[in-house]
């Protein structure tokens, strides 16, 4: 049994949390169940007239939990990744249905390897994409004097997600997206 009140780590979801959130969810007759972890972070800047005039970042997290009983599927989310709420939520969607289950096991896969990947959006700060946008400004005015405006914005966000079945599975999948677009008039 893990320690009450543990929170996900900053690697995410453990095998063994996940484990231990499936066996709930099945322990009363489901048949199938699948828990779905994710963590998104985001920054956003907005340049107009030579000034970042907007800037936001933040995180969100949340999971969502799927129990299939028979021809029945029920599907519930929390707005947490924490020990208390992922089982709570695993023992609301496990129904009132009589069962005894084993405990499951979870392995997470291997991780594919090969391919470049980008710098993680975490590790860029607001200031490299602030100096961006003040170069596409620079330069898209030098192009012309007849530029009035030129608005522009970039964006990076990181999206995390750990997907484990009751079959014993854990994957695990990390994006990165970074977006700069320009309006000049």
């Amino acid at each position: 049994m893990l320690a009450k009140g543990r929170r996900l780590s900053y690697e995410g979801l453990s095998p063994e949390l996940a484990g231990e959130v499936l066996t709930v969810a099945l322990k009363r007759g489901g048949e199938l169940a699948e828990l779905y972890v994710e963590e998104r972070s985001s920054l956003s800047l907005r340049l107009e007239d030579g000034r970042v005039e907007q800037a936001v970042t933040g995180v969100d997290r949340g999971a969502s939990l799927r129990v299939v009983r028979g021809v029945t599927t029920v599907f519930g989310y929390v707005d947490a990744v924490n020990e208390a709420d992922l089982l709570g939520l695993a023992t609301e969607l496990g129904g009132s249905a009589a069962g005894q289950r084993e405990a499951i096991v979870v392995v997470r896969e291997a991780e594919a390897s090969g391919g470049r990947r980008p710098p993680e959006p975490e590790r860029r700060s607001a200031y490299t994409g602030a100096r961006l946008l003040h170069l596409v400004d620079e330069s898209a005015r030098a192009v012309s004097r007849e530029v009035c405006q030129v608005v522009a914005s970039y964006g990076e966000s990181r999206q995390r997600v750990w997907i484990a079945g009751s079959y014993g599975a854990l994957a695990v999948d990390d994006r990165y997206r970074v977006i700069v677009s320009v309006t000049v008039t």
